[in-house]
């Protein structure tokens, strides 16, 4: 077996890392893989060693090509086993252009059971396989915490991009209406925006808080709250994973997700999680909570594409107030702990084996 696979793997984001992963566990089980960029912005992020080796060989010979790309950029190959990737985080797909371009595939793969429903309610008819992301066992060890001049604050935090559907809006609202002065705690942000410089999106975040504040009407001078501590600028892989190893409370109070690589490397690394109850957290969320909510039409979504995520299609806004009581609960509770083995069912070679035998189902073998 020889395979192509194409992802936005250079682009240095969420859906990058997933698509490097899965490149590295189909090489991990032996797979002859190939891989090609479709590259949607101009960052150069580093890239893992083996995946420069992979994307330097020959595509002569393939014969199962795996599009992890936005569907608009999918084309059927009679030449090929066609592989669909599909990351949806929304309820449905059904009114966009997405639904016939996976129904052009042989197979399409989805990441989370939410996904996979989505997609069996959006008239997909190909066969669907779930294949959870991929992950590096080695990433979860002991690091240098991150340096945010605290002291012994219990701290909640975020990783994401600056965008609606992240919905970064709930956590700061719920932090500040929940606690006060006298409680030992404190909120970091890891964030971004593409388009937008560090400064940029620093002020935005700042503007949105402020605005919070404002809102809120809890105190009349906003030096009253516990501050910010807001986090644009880009940082290596051993201070995020340091960001982790400092944090107590993971919190993702997202409109949709397929997977969340934060979380689930806040969950591996030994962290509690509050999430959204909805996509791939409540999939794999061991040690946390997933946070009531309801769904609800899609509103003000960043736009990429015309027919995608409009008020045809359902995510899940969660609840202000279960937010904050779980966020208290987290706060006063001792930290709860887990057997950790449960990673190791999302290592490489696990995930590997997931893909191989689901391409092997169409008569596609390893060479031995």
């Amino acid at each position: 077996m020889k395979v192509l696979y194409i992802g936005h793997y250079r682009e240095g984001t969420g859906w990058a890392q997933a698509a490097i992963n899965y490149i590295l566990a189909l090489d991990a089980v032996g797979v002859d893989v190939v891989c090609r960029p479709v590259k949607l912005n101009n960052t150069q992020p580093e890239l893992p060693p083996r995946i420069l080796e992979l994307e330097s060989k020959s595509s002569r010979g393939c014969t199962v090509c795996i599009q992890h790309v936005l569907p608009h950029y999918m084309d059927y190959n009679s030449g090929f086993l066609n592989v669909g990737m599909a990351i949806l985080e929304t309820s449905s797909i059904k009114h966009t252009s997405w639904a016939t371009r996976l129904n052009n595939m042989d197979q399409v793969w989805v990441p989370d059971t939410s996904g996979f429903n989505a997609c069996k309610n959006s008239g997909i008819t190909k066969p669907l396989y779930q294949v959870p992301h991929a992950c590096d066992l080695n990433r979860y060890k002991e690091y240098e915490p991150i340096n945010l001049n605290l002291n012994d604050e219990y701290v909640f935090y975020f990783i994401g991009e600056h965008v609606r559907r992240k919905h970064l809006s709930a956590l700061i609202q719920a932090f500040h209406v929940e606690f006060d002065t006298n409680d030992n705690v404190a909120l970091v942000i890891k964030s971004h925006k593409s388009g937008l410089s560090s400064e940029e999106c620093y002020n935005r975040i700042k503007q949105t808080a402020d605005m919070i504040k404002n809102n809120l009407r809890k105190y009349t001078k906003h030096n009253r709250y516990h501050p910010e501590h807001v986090i644009t600028d880009h940082i290596s892989e051993e201070q995020l994973m340091g960001l982790h190893q400092r944090g107590n409370c993971f919190v993702m109070p997202s409109f949709g997700e397929a997977w969340n690589i934060p979380a689930f490397d806040a969950m591996a690394m030994g962290n509690q999680v509050l999430s959204s109850n909805i996509g791939g957290m409540r999939d794999y969320l061991k040690c946390g909570s997933l946070v009531g909510g309801r769904m609800e039409p899609v509103v003000g979504a960043d736009m990429v594409f015309e027919d995608l995520n409009t008020c045809r299609e359902n995510w899940y806004n969660i609840s202000p107030l279960d937010l904050q009581d779980s966020m208290r609960s987290m706060y006063q509770s001792r930290p709860v702990m887990y057997d950790k083995d449960w990673v190791g069912r999302y290592s490489y070679e696990s995930i590997g084996n997931i893909m191989l035998e689901n391409l092997n189902g169409h008569d596609v073998s390893v060479d031995e």
